[in-house]
């Protein structure tokens, strides 16, 4: 195992090519499309999508035949979300998430009454440095000198 993020999304993409599903790159779902029964048939999204132009990508419906497993994260720039998960993480304590965590995909798909899992797996890196907002530069150099899979 290596200290980066390749040791899980690795994995990830292995289980993918097992079940033949291809990663979606540059992709950002938009709405979850329910209809009458409540059942969710496809989603709103945006392809080439560029992170931090909000506006773009363009639009398409992608309709869902087997379902729609959706792995989103970071909504911990929401204190009171955040808290909803572990109360301990009030307004006393920063994100290290970029300043969009703001967790909508999470709140729709709570709305339509999906199933989420691992909520509470709430990253606490003890690695950032009190002065920097955010990931800040500080965890670069600790998050490669630590081994955080032995």
């Amino acid at each position: 195992m290596n200290n980066s993020g390749s040791s899980l999304v690795l994995p990830l993409l292995g289980k993918l090519k097992e079940f033949g599903i291809e990663p979606r790159l540059r992709f950002i779902v938009d709405e979850i499309i329910v209809n009458d029964k409540k059942e969710v048939v496809g989603v709103k999204a945006r392809t080439s999508y560029r992170f931090g132009k909000e506006n773009s990508g363009k639009v398409v419906f992608v309709r869902a035949t087997k379902g729609v497993l959706i792995a989103a994260s970071g909504f911990s720039q929401i204190v009171k979300f955040r808290m909803s998960q572990d109360p301990r993480l009030n307004e006393n304590f920063t994100s290290t998430n970029h300043r969009d965590a703001t967790g909508e995909m999470i709140m729709q798909y709570h709305e339509i009454g999906a199933n989420t899992v691992q909520m509470d797996w709430i990253q606490l890196s003890p690695c950032t440095s009190p002065d920097e907002q955010g990931f800040g530069v500080a965890p670069l150099f600790v998050e490669s000198t630590v081994d955080y899979y032995r």
